[in-house]
């Protein structure tokens, strides 16, 4: 993983999961990274290029609060994400994940629509097989 890709990652964990238990910033960077390897569409050719694929992880929309954090988030605030990243590239502990959601935060997607999460950690619901 290179020094750009551990920043973005760190960032979108940031932007996705700060107010969440460290379990739970596990479990969205696990996710992060099942979908970098999955190859599917929603994959990037790299960890960052996965992140900021338009309107995958929302903290990276234009008009998401988060992004303007995002935009303002440096060295050495991020790198307090290194060790949930490394974590994550331990143990995947979102059964193979690659999407999920906050139900308490938004409607139930599309995607999630009638299909059973793999795994709740935290605030999010976690999907896998999702086309």
């Amino acid at each position: 993983m290179t020094e750009h890709d551990m920043e973005i990652m760190a960032k979108t964990i940031f932007g996705e999961a700060r107010g969440e238990p460290e379990e739970g910033q596990i479990a969205v960077a696990c996710c992060i990274l099942n979908r970098f390897k999955s190859g599917r569409w929603y994959a990037g050719k790299t960890i960052a290029e996965t992140c900021q694929k338009p309107w995958q992880f929302s903290c990276w929309n234009k008009n998401d609060p988060n992004a303007k954090k995002l935009a303002a988030l440096s060295f050495p605030t991020y790198s307090e994400y290194f060790p949930i990243i490394k974590k994550a590239e331990e143990n995947d502990i979102v059964n193979g994940a690659t999407h999920y959601y906050a139900p308490t935060l938004v409607e139930c997607p599309v995607w999630a629509a009638g299909k059973e999460p793999c795994a709740k950690i935290g605030g999010h619901l976690f999907f896998k097989g999702i086309a």
